[in-house]
């Protein structure tokens, strides 16, 4: 399956969906003058910071609302599910509908976002690195807009390891981290993870077309954006019907670095919060160049066809950034 970046911005194309087989919501007036655009990353280090960060330079755009840095309630899923589960099962409660309630949800929680966000805001921007629990967002957020940032694999696997918080702390008292000691295991182990990832955001998107038909669930490629911000902020602001002469261009210019797992604040630490001027030698794209042939073994029957599957025609020659690539859509 070849992932596609949609080219329409209809948000609620009844027609298709009920082609598709996918039962209607129940309509819940939206959050008047509010819209929630959800930033999903394949797994963490995917560039869900540097994508926010683009939307943020809009005055009508308001990122991590309510000081949300990355959006629990989505996280949190199964306990919302095991709550209205134990609701419906209750014999009290027999006219409980768990499919008209769950839109209820989603509206309460954007309007405890919005009442943070500054009276100009037009769009609330969310993040969650994760493309868990996606069906029962649009369950609970039917007119959410999510905008899902994948990387190549090789990359987001050598800033995962750079990081060092994707996978918890190995702890040899648990058999399912033994594994992990071995050699390359934590490498193994993050390969696993984007595999795990990947074929999660594989069935959703066949199983939802009509999401991706409409533009209301977009795909973007993270070297891609990189590559040409411009022009992928231009479309953004047009998707989202944003106006792009209120957007801070100059700033765009001068984006610092959020988040990076190489580049660094004087602490040596990775800055989350104010971010590091971009330097000559900053290149998200190809770190994992320095790989040993173990590795690029491990990766390739780990991940190869993943790869594939998602769009990226790859080998092992090391792309030119802004130049025609050695990965497509």
């Amino acid at each position: 399956m070849n992932v596609a970046v949609t080219e329409t911005d209809d948000m609620s194309d009844t027609t298709t969906r009920q082609a598709a087989g996918v039962s209607e919501p129940q309509t819940v007036r939206p959050v008047k003058g509010c819209g929630l655009v959800v930033i999903r990353g394949i797994m963490p280090r995917s560039g869900t910071n540097f994508v926010a960060d683009l939307l943020r330079l809009h005055p009508s755009v308001t990122v991590n609302p309510a000081d949300f840095w990355e959006f629990a309630p989505l996280r949190f899923t199964p306990l919302w599910k095991n709550y209205v589960a134990a609701i419906e099962a209750c014999k009290h409660t027999p006219g409980f509908d768990v499919t008209r309630f769950e839109p209820h949800i989603g509206r309460a929680w954007v309007e405890y976002l919005r009442e943070s966000a500054p009276a100009a805001t037009s769009h609330l921007v969310v993040k969650e690195p994760s493309v868990e629990y996606l069906t029962e967002q649009y369950r609970m957020f039917p007119d959410s807009r999510t905008i899902i940032v994948v990387r190549d694999a090789r990359d987001q696997i050598a800033s995962a390891q750079q990081s060092g918080f994707v996978l918890p702390k190995r702890q040899w008292w648990r058999r399912q981290h033994w594994r992990r000691f071995l050699p390359l295991g934590d490498f193994r182990a993050l390969c696993r993870l984007y595999v795990r990832a990947g074929s999660q955001l594989l069935a959703f998107l066949e199983e939802r077309t009509d999401l991706t038909e409409s533009g209301q669930v977009q795909v973007v490629r993270y070297e891609d954006v990189v590559a040409d911000a411009r022009g992928h902020v231009a479309k953004l602001l047009d998707d989202l019907q944003l106006s792009d002469q209120a957007y801070d261009w100059h700033g765009l210019e001068t984006l610092p670095v959020r988040g990076s797992s190489f580049l660094r604040n004087d602490q040596g630490k990775m800055d989350f919060s104010h971010g590091q001027p971009k330097s000559e030698t900053f290149r998200p794209v190809g770190r994992w160049a320095g790989w040993t042939q173990a590795q690029r073994r491990v990766f390739e029957q780990e991940v190869g066809e993943t790869m594939r599957r998602l769009g990226y025609d790859w080998d092992w020659a090391l792309p030119e950034l802004g130049n025609e690539r050695d990965i497509r859509l």
